[in-house]
């Protein structure tokens, strides 16, 4: 067969059109209100971000500046937008849209910023014993998430690190009311159903043999039978397609990133957003703050001073602690806490190779046609083994969640050639002869449909959040302007080891091998902080934080930084063994209700 070169946005549409009914590209009309268009034109039809001219100078001051669109971020933007006069959103990345995102081992290496890339989708960082992951666009890190909303137990704000203030909120509550308020808005559902995904009545079965409860997942994904059409807050979404590329980023529109919901909430309440504008520093005036930009969107870089009364920085645990070491000097002192209480929120990774059960863990958004078969995998995240109840573990610090995952569509060939090839160079593993064929198969396809039948789909990638010490620390050279991840010996924290040891008894009920996580075990011993929280922890005062129970900014020099705000991961000083992005959420719920009502 002759090599066919395929335009990748007419592929994507092709199979959106199947996908979503079976519609021709001619005729699809989502419902009453919309033209007819095509599904890929709908699902693009929305666009958040404002033209870089109509940005203002520090001539013409902003009531409040929101620095960054991951989840705090964005909340601030949807409920402060109405309150202050003008409010506007700066953004690093770019604005991504349904078909722009990633699905072959090229797209994404082509994917990954770097500093001849600065837009690229993801942020991926080496530190000395961490890796920093996350996302780089507009909604932040939601495009790339798995988009599991879940609390943590109620005990994890019992811990002396919150400030006073959070401990009674949970305590008496109060905390309770703005969880609710972020599901309303984030639309968390359980989108599988029995006998529908293998991989996770697959982590059902062997969790109830290892006698843990098990569970599916809330997820801020639109179900299977969602007809596609404008969402509530005006934004176009289509159904889940079940493909597993959720952290590849949604082709499809149906995740309820935070375009869909949030930022789309902002921007009907009259808020300007301004997309690849990387924030250097802000500054302390007499009356506001001055925030230094650099816009990388155009064809050469330009430099933009933005002036505003309120500054609300929510740039990830990364960038807002960044932001604030380089925005350190003569007209603001912070915490000598800066930095500290960064925790991984106890992410492990780890895999149960070439078991018994085919778990169909392969993405499937490289050939949406190829959905309608029996192969998808579901939500690349879908369901949970529970490790946290108290009554059974005695300690907070040791609870944790196991999750079931998917290997995204863009790595699906690579990694199952590239693990094959690793464990037929270990002569330890006796293997039965359908395992072995599995293994060669893997090696040997040039098809990746072929490998279905494969090892590595009939393996089970888990992933784990859970409790670690928050003993990491991000250590700033003022002089480089850079930043590193330090936290010496975190590989043999006791909470990494356990989820390993489990990990590795689920592997073997499972009949398969149990692989640690190679970044830690093979390539380096690094950690992968796909949940990085702290770098600007709550505290109860100046000493013990950088910011208060509401983000406000302690002053070194005594009191607080007047209308300046971290509302993000970066405040959380404690891990959450769950996934974080409901509680920053609905921390930026409770920050945004007490400025309103200040």
């Amino acid at each position: 067969m002759k090599n066919v070169k395929i335009n990748r946005r007419k592929f994507l549409a092709t199979g959106i059109g199947f996908t979503l009914g079976g519609c021709t590209s001619n005729s699809f009309k989502p419902d009453s209100r919309q033209p007819a268009m095509s599904p890929l034109e709908f699902l693009r039809s929305q666009k958040l971000s404002n033209d870089i001219g109509e940005l203002r100078d520090d001539k013409r001051p902003y009531e409040a500046v929101v620095v960054g669109s991951g989840y705090g971020a964005s909340v601030i933007a949807a409920r402060l937008a109405p309150h202050f006069k003008d409010l506007c959103v700066i953004e690093r990345g770019r604005e991504f849209l349904p078909g722009d995102f990633p699905t072959t081992m090229m797209g994404l290496m082509g994917a990954v910023r770097s500093m001849v890339n600065p837009l690229g989708l993801i942020d991926i960082s080496s530190g000395t014993d961490v890796d920093i992951v996350c996302g780089n666009g507009l909604g932040g890190t939601s495009l790339i998430n798995a988009a599991i909303a879940i609390k943590p137990e109620k005990n994890v704000f019992f811990a002396d690190v919150w400030p006073r203030e959070i401990q009674e909120a949970a305590k008496n509550g109060t905390l309770d009311k703005y969880y609710d308020v972020a599901e309303s808005v984030l639309k968390p559902k359980v989108i599988i159903r029995d006998g529908e995904t293998p991989k996770s009545d697959n982590h059902r079965m062997i969790t109830q043999q290892m006698k843990r409860k098990w569970g599916a997942l809330s997820l801020n994904i639109r179900p299977p039978n969602f007809s596609p059409r404008l969402n509530e807050y005006g934004y176009p979404q289509g159904p889940c397609l079940q493909c597993g590329d959720c952290c590849g980023g949604c082709n499809f529109g149906a995740k309820n990133t935070l375009q869909s919901n949030y930022l789309a909430m902002a921007k009907n309440n009259g808020a300007k957003i301004f997309t690849t504008l990387d924030v250097a520093s802000i500054r302390k005036v007499k009356d506001g703050y001055l925030v230094h930009a650099t816009y990388l969107g155009g064809s050469r870089l330009s430099f933009h001073t933005i002036k505003a009364r309120h500054v609300f920085v929510g740039a990830g645990s990364k960038g807002s602690t960044h932001i604030l070491f380089r925005s350190q000097g003569d007209s603001m002192q912070f915490s000598k806490t800066l930095g500290s209480r960064l925790s991984a929120n106890g992410d492990v990774m780890g895999m149960a190779y070439n078991t018994r059960y085919k778990n169909n863990i392969l993405g499937m958004a490289w050939n949406p046609e190829r959905l309608s078969n029996l192969n998808r995998p579901g939500p690349i995240i879908a369901s949970y083994a529970d490790y946290r109840n108290p009554s059974l573990e005695g300690d907070v610090n040791s609870q944790f969640l196991l999750l079931d995952g998917v290997i995204p569509s863009a790595l699906r060939s690579i990694t199952a050639k590239g693990i094959a090839k690793y464990i037929l160079n270990k002569e330890k593993y006796d293997f039965s002869d359908d395992q072995k064929k599995r293994i060669e198969l893997d090696l040997n396809s040039n098809d990746t449909a072929d490998m279905n039948s494969g090892a590595m789909n009939h393996s089970m990638l888990y992933f784990a959040c859970g409790h670690d010490s928050s003993g990491g620390k991000y250590v700033y050279n003022k002089y480089l302007k850079t930043m590193n991840y330090k936290w010496p010996q975190v590989v043999h924290e006791p909470t990494f080891l356990r989820i390993n040891s489990v990990m590795h008894g689920f592997a073997e009920t499972m009949g398969g091998v149990f692989i640690p996580n190679p970044r830690t075990h093979v390539f380096g011993h690094n950690i992968q902080a796909t949940h990085p929280l702290g770098g600007c922890p709550m505290g109860n005062n100046v000493d013990e934080g950088v910011v208060d129970h509401l983000g406000r900014v302690f002053n070194a020099k005594g009191g607080l930084h007047e209308n300046l705000y971290v509302v993000d991961a970066a405040t959380i000083p404690h891990s959450l063994a769950a996934t974080p992005l409901l509680t920053i959420t609905a921390l930026a719920e409770r920050i945004a209700d007490k400025v309103r009502g200040s």
